[in-house]
């Protein structure tokens, strides 16, 4: 949240002045459902720095960055903060027929879609942790201890399950440079022996692998491929170049 507004401030600074408020998508679909500006615990930690203790960040962690985003939180980030499994508010005439149906249908604190998958696994207790796989990767654990560990990104009280700690890391690519790479990294070959055998190029790839043990080919995949926000959390880091 607060990279991609310093960032409209830098290349479009009258979009960022003319903007009435910043929100994560989850939170704004639930103000397009009720006409409520509901901001969730889950969106407001993991995006946007706030801590249930502290809040946001003070005026002078944002100045410090840029003084023009001193008034950040106040401008940008109106509105309450409510705690995942609350009622945001209910459907209104408009969204109800949209949708086909009843007026006034409770609708719950939005939260971010690798997040609400924790709970619908069934964990839901301290020391379960999750790992959401798809076009990106996130490994999310429960905990009833805030606890600040090298290699995590995101820690947030109510954050995935009320009353527990919600801890956050993960990979931004996975399927994503999967598909990148079937699709340009292969040689011809390797595509039409997969046609010949009526696969995917991914599952022929995958067959191979399966033969193959852990190590045994000695080749050493790192996973700095279109970046890497977790591991070590080394924020000084850059594709390309070490600083």
């Amino acid at each position: 949240m607060v990279a991609k507004a310093w960032q409209i401030l830098n290349e479009a600074p009258l979009v960022y002045e003319q903007t009435h408020r910043l929100m994560e998508a989850a939170d704004w679909v639930v103000l397009q459902l009720t006409s409520n500006a509901i901001r969730s615990s889950c969106c407001a930690g993991y995006k946007a720095f706030w801590h249930t203790t502290d809040g946001y960040p003070s005026k002078d962690f944002f100045r410090t960055l840029d003084p023009r985003l001193e008034t950040f939180v106040e401008t940008k980030l109106r509105g309450d903060i409510t705690m995942l499994g609350s009622k945001a508010g209910e459907l209104t005439v408009h969204a109800a027929a949209m949708m086909g149906l009843y007026p006034g249908t409770a609708v719950a604190v939005g939260i971010i879609d690798a997040h609400v998958g924790v709970a619908g696994s069934g964990a839901v207790h301290a020391g379960q942790m999750v790992m959401a796989m798809g076009t990106s990767l996130c490994h999310m654990l429960l905990s009833d201890k805030e606890i600040y560990a090298e290699g995590i990104c995101g820690v947030v009280e109510d954050g995935i399950v009320p009353g527990l700690y919600g801890y956050e890391a993960g990979q931004p690519a996975v399927g994503d440079v999967f598909r990148w790479f079937i699709e340009q990294g292969v040689p011809g070959y390797v595509k039409d022996k997969a046609a010949n055998e009526g696969i995917s190029v991914h599952a022929y790839l995958e067959k191979l692998a399966s033969e193959l043990k852990p190590g045994q080919s000695g080749l050493l995949a790192l996973d700095w491929w279109n970046g890497n926000r977790s591991v070590l959390v080394d924020i000084c880091l850059k594709k390309g170049r070490l600083v």
